[in-house]
């Protein structure tokens, strides 16, 4: 098949990838929507449909594709097209079978660079994370070096450090390979060797390792280094990340008694619980901005945050600070009774973080001890009424709903509330039910899943992983959907090569990379207004057609986020860790540590104490 040539400079960044229409757009065999009647209230939503093109009609989508299939035949001269119908262009290429790139001659057209390491862009005003080779300033207040071209570790084994987690001693460790896996292994003189998954692909390990690079530096550091990694925390000069997502934990008590529970909450008497004032949330507050100059994001939790009296002017508190992304994290039970709440919430611009595990009654026993459908139903509903943003987030554990991953998908696309899905392999600390460690969950089974359930929409290389952290810690990916049909963004641009994540690769946009390094972030969230911005200007700068331009800003992020405990903690992750725990103290302390290395303990303590004086 040869393409015909029509020189067109407004279509040089056009990429069409990975053969989005033999793949993601075909209607699937058989009935692959699944009907959502199954789950009793959810059912009142119309049934999912199949996301492909119809006889008769299609979405803005599918003529967009058809749009830019015709736009890329134009875009380039002659061309062998490889492997079907797949479609490539000056800018790169990623056929639908990544292995087979050895066994093809390279394009004459592909736009490799050659530079030497380091090398930056000439007008480059901010350092945002992923924005080419060299960041300079980054937000006027911070010095970023991303070093794009620094080497990064992708062999087996690696030494590390770890803790025991029967006794917390510090131990060497290191990260081995074993029947295509990845295991965290270490011994402690008192318990014996101690053995836990890592990552449940050793081969996805390597390649995520690419995505690897240096990150930002704090403007404050509020702790110094004596202990070493993981006692340290605070951020010490040792940590290599800023905090792109602070949470505020409100308070210690609950409305429910999950039997799943990182922070051991609950609706009975803690001897070490504790509510927190507005006057010492506005001071942690405060200290976040010290450090971070413009934050991002931060997130009020709990506890179940929204039973605190004075939840409302805190979350006020957080805005009137700047903060562009301020969520609440929660059940959802205030929000389904109290018809005031979703409208606040509304009124403050606030995006509703909810607790959000499935469908079936033995979902919602094992992980949250009641039946909840229908409350979380009613909350939804008040959120979408009152124009209220929400990401559900689904605590994901062996055995109980795994199998409900592409359900939760189909019904957030659905849902005019929801704007994305943040998948958690639950967190083994604080309340959990009992586990092999060896065969947890990770990032890679839980993307497996989905895959395997939503085939007709999802595979696995739609997934990138989150580079401002460790990058097996975060993969994510955004889909756009105009309500007939859905294609994720990594088939449209070609994410790697923005991001600059290839080693002497040409970034070609500037302003493309700083958006797609901020949607490609722990800070980021679907929906939101900074994201649907973000959007809208990657599918403006790489010449994506208007159908898909006008759709942009809606676009569905899933990411899958995989929390490290006192199994699985590895101190070289947990130095790059971007999403950290303020206390009142105003120390800023990395989640997994705060989680893993006695943090939350110490906290919980000191603040009993002091209400008790």
């Amino acid at each position: 098949m040869v393409l015909e040539s029509r020189p067109d400079p407004a279509r040089a960044q056009l990429v069409v990838l990975n053969d989005v229409r033999d793949r993601s757009l075909e209607e699937p065999e058989g009935d692959a929507s699944g009907p959502l009647e199954a789950h009793g209230l959810y059912g009142r939503h119309r049934q999912a449909r199949r996301y492909g093109r119809e006889v008769g009609g299609q979405g803005e989508i599918g003529a967009a594709l058809d749009h830019l299939q015709l736009a890329a035949q134009r875009a380039r001269g002659p061309a062998e097209v490889w492997g079907g119908d797949d479609v490539e262009h000056e800018l790169g290429r990623r056929g639908d079978v990544q292995g087979d790139r050895a066994e093809r001659p390279k394009p004459a057209a592909d736009a490799d660079v050659e530079r030497e390491p380091g090398a930056g862009y000439e007008g480059a005003a901010r350092g945002e994370q992923g924005s080419g080779e060299r960041g300079a300033q980054r937000r006027g207040h911070r010095f970023v070096v991303h070093g794009w071209n620094t080497p990064c570790v992708a062999a087996l084994p690696v030494a590390t450090r770890s803790i025991c987690p029967h006794c917390g001693a510090d131990l060497d460790a290191e990260l081995i390979e074993r029947d295509g896996r990845v295991i965290l292994r270490r011994e402690c003189p008192e318990h014996g060797p101690i053995e836990a998954l890592a990552y449940g692909d050793s081969g996805r390990w390597r390649e995520a390792q690419r995505y690897d690079r240096p990150g930002a530096t704090p403007l404050l550091r509020q702790t110094a280094i004596d202990r070493g990694c993981p006692h340290d925390c605070g951020i010490c000069p040792e940590h290599a990340q800023h905090t792109c997502l602070g949470i505020i934990e409100v308070n210690t008590g609950c409305n429910l008694d999950c039997p799943v529970c990182f922070a051991e909450s609950g609706t009975g008497h803690q001897p070490d619980g504790y509510s927190l004032s507005l006057a010492q949330v506005e001071s942690m507050l405060d200290a976040f901005v010290a450090a971070e100059g413009q934050p991002e994001a931060v997130q009020l939790s709990g506890g179940e945050p929204s039973i605190h009296p004075e939840i409302l002017d805190m979350l006020a508190a957080a805005k009137a600070r700047g903060i562009p992304l301020v969520m609440l994290n929660t059940n959802g039970i205030r929000l389904a009774r109290d018809a005031r709440f979703a409208p606040a919430l509304g009124a403050l611009g606030i995006h509703v973080y909810l607790q959000f595990d499935g469908f079936e009654d033995a979902t919602h026993l094992a992980i949250r001890g009641r039946r909840l459908q229908a409350v979380k139903q009613a909350a939804l509903d008040r959120c979408a009424a009152a124009g209220v943003g929400v990401s559900l987030a689904t605590a994901v554990e062996r055995g109980i709903n795994e199998h409900e991953l592409g359900a939760i998908v189909r019904f957030g696309v659905e849902h005019p509330a929801v704007n994305g899905v943040f998948f958690q392999p639950v967190t083994h600390t604080g309340r959990h039910p009992a586990f092999d460690p060896l065969d947890r969950l990770t990032n890679v089974e839980v993307i497996r899943g989905l895959c395997a359930q939503l085939p007709e929409w999802f595979r696995e290389d739609d997934f990138v992983a989150v580079p401002c952290c460790s990058p097996t810690c975060r993969s994510a990916t955004y889909a756009l959907y105009d309500g007939d049909d859905l294609v994720p963004l990594p088939r449209l641009v070609d994410v790697d090569r923005y991001l600059g994540f290839v080693t002497n690769r040409a970034v070609p946009d500037f302003e493309v990379a700083d958006a797609l390094a901020g949607l490609f972030s722990a800070s980021a969230a679907g929906g939101t207004e900074r994201t649907g911005d973000r959007l809208e200007c990657v599918a403006c700068g790489v010449g994506l057609p208007d159908e898909l331009q006008r759709i942009a800003a809606r676009g569905f992020m899933v990411v899958a986020q995989d929390f490290q405990d006192e199994w699985t903690l590895d101190v070289a992750k947990l130095r790059k860790c971007c999403v950290a725990e303020i206390v009142p103290d105003g120390r800023i302390i990395p989640f997994c540590a705060y989680n893993s290395a006695g943090y939350r303990a110490q906290v919980r303590a000191d603040l009993a104490a002091g209400a008790s004086t």
